[in-house]
């Protein structure tokens, strides 16, 4: 019941977020008060927690390796996107010089380093210890983060609907997390 109860207030955290709105959203309109852009993004974020809890089952029951589910996941996602883009967006040639091209090529091998090898592993790794449930509700803090790198790196604006929806989003976390230490103690006993 707690976890229920740490997810519930999770969720009802993300309302104030999701009452402000951008003249952006605004012009793809709405369902109810949540744009669609913002429904968009709530349904690939439930999507990726089943992802996860699809990756807990081929590390534990299945005894893979975090890395070669990583590793799988990663080239079909690739494959995937590669054959999209070119229909979605058509097939846009380089137009600019090799000086723009070289920093922007050692940006891409940090990003993919860092998100998809490092951290993406260290989620696998994670799931051994912690419930998918756990992790993916731990990803409501992504938001957070990027608001703050908004704010010091590009010194944009923080009003007090990130404030609120921060100040929920980790009671329910808290909740929530209090009730599985206590499952996972009984369970190892």
């Amino acid at each position: 019941k707690k976890q229920w109860l740490g997810l519930v207030i999770g969720l009802i955290g993300l309302i104030p977020i999701l009452l402000t709105s951008s003249p952006t959203e605004q012009a793809w309109g709405e369902f109810l008060f949540i744009s669609w852009p913002e429904l968009a993004i709530l349904g690939g974020v439930a999507l990726h927690s089943y992802s996860w809890i699809l990756v807990r089952k081929l590390v534990r029951k299945r005894s893979h390796t975090p890395l070669v589910v990583n590793g799988i996941t990663m080239l079909g996602g690739g494959i995937v996107a590669l054959i999209t883009a070119p229909l979605i967006e058509g097939i846009a040639p380089i137009l600019k010089p090799l000086d723009h091209l070289v920093p922007f090529v050692g940006w891409l091998l940090f990003v993919v380093i860092v998100s998809n090898i490092i951290c993406y592993n260290l989620y696998g790794y994670l799931l051994k210890k912690y419930s998918p449930t756990f992790l993916s509700f731990s990803g409501f803090l992504v938001p957070i983060f990027a608001a703050l790198y908004g704010w010091g790196l590009l010194s944009e604006k923080i009003t007090w609907h990130f404030y609120a929806s921060c100040a929920i989003v980790l009671a329910g976390l808290y909740l929530f997390y209090q009730d599985e230490l206590k499952n996972t103690a009984s369970f190892y006993q």
